[in-house]
């Protein structure tokens, strides 16, 4: 077993375990405020990303015009990373419902959330990048960005799904992770 493995294994029992010591409010509780916290992350995203996709639509914009947002979008990004892999290790049991016209809410959310992220890698991979020259850095960023908002958009459908009363199979993996 290399030294990665085994770090890795020992850490993942330790965390594993603490976690099982929780109660299940505390869990509930932990799991919606990093669902807040990759929520916020989203809409940073958002709210820093808009102007520069606005700006790139109407035109070049210059050499490397994202550059200043790089390190607010990378630091989101990350925290909208733990955030969605802690919530995996938590994940509480949810009750399905029967609320329709909420799942289906959820449901255009994610789809609308995912629509940004696919304009924006779309316009500066395919119609802006000869004239902007991004940095490497910046491509990685965006790549990273764009993951983790879809990470975002997975659990909204898990969320819709369930609220809309989502087969046992979803249950089971919400309730399992």
């Amino acid at each position: 077993m290399s030294l990665a493995a085994s770090i890795r294994a020992t850490v993942g029992t330790r965390i594993t375990r603490r976690l099982s010591e929780l109660s299940a409010r505390t869990k509930r509780l932990l799991y919606w405020s990093l669902f807040g916290v990759e929520s916020a992350g989203m809409l940073g995203i958002l709210w820093i990303a808009l102007p520069l996709y606005q700006k790139l639509l109407s035109g070049p914009a210059g050499y490397r015009p994202g550059r200043a947002l790089l390190p607010p979008i990378l630091a989101i990004t990350i925290v909208m990373q733990l955030s969605y892999w802690g919530k995996r290790l938590i994940r509480p049991p949810l009750r399905r419902g029967d609320r329709t016209v909420l799942g289906h809410m959820l449901l255009f959310l994610a789809r609308l959330s995912f629509i940004f992220a696919g304009a924006n890698l779309s316009l500066l991979l395919f119609r802006r990048f000869p004239e902007s020259n991004p940095s490497p850095l910046g491509v990685v960023t965006l790549f990273v960005a764009s993951f983790a908002q879809f990470c975002y958009v997975r659990e909204l459908e898990a969320l819709a799904r369930i609220v809309e009363g989502g087969s046992t199979g979803e249950q089971a993996r919400t309730v399992a992770g």
